[in-house]
């Protein structure tokens, strides 16, 4: 690799993973653009680090700065059925049960939507009474979840690596000067935590590699969701337990000015008004809604403890919790309604 003048880092980006809720992203991006916030050093995980390769290196004939690429590309492609598809390693019955089951979720996570629930469970119940006597006789349930549970993934997602390579510029992303662009992952066998660098930063640990759209596949390799990358020799989980708001490097960089974008809640405090539950009392989807999300917050809570008194982190989250099945659902209207929910929280907190 070409190598770059060791450039000090000053501003730098952290963009949190989040699958569907990464929408929220590109709202927080518009602002930034709009106040000429330029950064030196981005950090990505999962789909913040698609987000932070399209924003740093968009293709040239696109005619598109980095936040109007993001802007389109998810008002018009990133959707499910680009981005992933059920597994066809699955059973011919199992892979349509799968796709609806996924849907029931989704609709479940959305009061207003209980009457779509009810008719997805109706074309589930409705696809498995018109089997035909041939049919019903290849159908083995407990055999094939058996075999379905020793299958790498429930999701394939070839259409995902052609949306980065038709709109990331790669070499454009591993030759230029700083930004630098660091993603998280995790090693499969190990379970350490490493970060995939185009160019390594003054004052950080770690190796250069030539950045494809493979790096970026691995760190957004939600274990049993996606299948794991294989890369270097190894293969690669998402980031997430470890890292999924990977503000580690930034403070080591030494950057003063540091803005993480998160997409769940955030308190500082460990008591205060916190999020509103669902109900009068904890349901189920809101219990794994808060586990998850908690869970990936903790790691950025004890890396603010290593920040320096010159060090400023602003931190730009949603007021809500979005809901743990939309990490998989890739729904333009509800990527609508994130980006504006992004803009009114960045100007919020960053203007």
């Amino acid at each position: 690799m070409n190598s770059v003048a060791d450039k000090p880092v000053k501003c730098a980006l952290v963009l949190s993973g989040g699958g569907g809720r990464g929408a929220y992203q590109v709202g927080v991006c518009q602002v930034l653009e709009e106040i000429s916030w330029r950064p030196d050093m981005v950090l990505g995980n999962s789909i913040g680090a698609t987000n932070g390769a399209m924003l740093i290196a968009p293709k040239p004939d696109l005619g598109l700065s980095g936040t109007k690429l993001l802007t389109q590309v998810w008002g018009r492609e990133m959707s499910n059925k680009v981005l992933h598809e059920v597994s066809p390693e699955w059973p011919w019955y199992l892979q349509g049960g799968i796709g609806l089951v996924v849907r029931i979720l989704q609709a479940l996570q959305k009061p207003s939507r209980s009457a779509e629930a009810d008719e997805l469970f109706l074309e589930l119940i409705k696809g498995l009474s018109e089997l035909t006597d041939d049919e019903r006789k290849r159908v083995s349930l407990m055999s094939d979840i058996q075999k379905v549970f020793g299958k790498p993934s429930l999701m394939e997602r070839e259409g995902w690596r052609q949306l980065l390579e038709q709109k990331v510029d790669f070499h454009r992303l591993n030759e230029c000067c700083p930004p630098y662009y660091g993603i998280a992952v995790t090693d499969v066998l190990t379970g350490a935590p490493r970060y995939f660098w185009n160019h390594v930063p003054p004052g950080v640990e770690g190796t250069a590699s030539e950045i494809t759209a493979d790096h970026v596949m691995a760190s957004s390799s939600i274990p049993g969701i996606y299948p794991a990358t294989y890369l270097e020799g190894r293969e690669w989980w998402d980031g997430a337990s470890i890292a999924n708001s990977p503000i580690g490097p930034a403070i080591d960089s030494g950057a003063t000015d540091i803005i993480v974008v998160l997409m769940t809640p955030w308190h500082p405090e460990p008591q205060g008004d916190g999020v509103p539950l669902q109900a009068n009392s904890t349901t189920v989807l809101d219990a794994l809604d808060r586990f998850l999300d908690w869970t990936m917050l903790a790691p950025l809570r004890s890396e603010l403890k290593r920040k320096r008194p010159d060090q400023e982190v602003r931190i730009v989250a949603p007021r809500k919790i979005q809901g743990i099945v939309q990490i998989v659902d890739y729904n333009p209207d509800e990527s609508a309604l994130l980006i504006q929910q992004g803009i009114e929280d960045a100007k919020r907190v960053l203007q």
